[in-house]
């Protein structure tokens, strides 16, 4: 009901999302090469310690990691079936001179589950300390970006992906659960990260 179908094989769209991908093989040995691996990791302490600094551990946050075992939960139950039904192959299965940086996972690629993650990571943390919104939110932009960058995902399944992080965000704030658990989890974080 969310997603439209990603583009067809034979599309304009399919050869400018493939195109996105190729430019990336040229600089496997760059920085932004590096974070597309390091980004391969799920953790929200991984991929947003950049910003919330060396505090934001699960042994601090350990709200914040339980709000999220269950937001990824719901993530899952949505990217899951869409890449079911929509089958659409990897960008290294499509071109095979395409090189991951990251072992090819063997589900779909469209829509991006990473990237569902990573937006929905970025959304909540937005929340939890706003002062560093921009810096959070700019961080999940690059997190989803960072799996065009790996050649495990095209830039069409990160976009589809980010839609739905957000909708399950949206969905997530008209629950009186997440609420209550999203309050906890923001003063236990504030008080680890020494904000007010």
């Amino acid at each position: 009901e969310v997603l439209a179908p990603p583009p067809a094989a034979a599309s304009e769209r399919q050869a400018t999302d493939l195109s996105a991908v190729r430019r990336w093989q040229d600089q496997k040995t760059s920085q932004r090469w590096l974070q597309a691996q390091r980004d391969d990791d799920l953790s929200p302490f991984t991929a947003f310690s950049s910003v919330l600094g060396p505090r934001f551990t699960p042994e601090t946050a350990p709200r914040t990691k339980a709000l999220f075992d269950v937001l990824f939960a719901d993530v899952k139950a949505q990217t899951g079936p869409a890449k079911a039904v929509f089958g659409r192959p990897r960008p290294p299965l499509v071109d095979t001179a395409l090189a991951s940086c990251a072992p090819l996972e063997k589900t779909a690629s469209y829509p991006s589950g990473h990237a569902a993650r990573g937006w929905l990571m970025a959304l909540t943390l937005s929340e939890m300390v706003p002062e560093q919104a921009s810096a959070i939110l700019a961080r999940g932009r690059d997190y989803g970006d960072s799996r065009v960058v790996c050649a495990e995902h095209f830039p069409s399944d990160v976009e589809a992906g980010r839609l739905i992080g957000a909708a399950v965000f949206a969905a997530a704030q008209r629950n009186n659960d997440f609420q209550r658990d999203l309050k906890k989890a923001r003063k236990e974080l504030r008080k680890a990260l020494d904000l007010p």
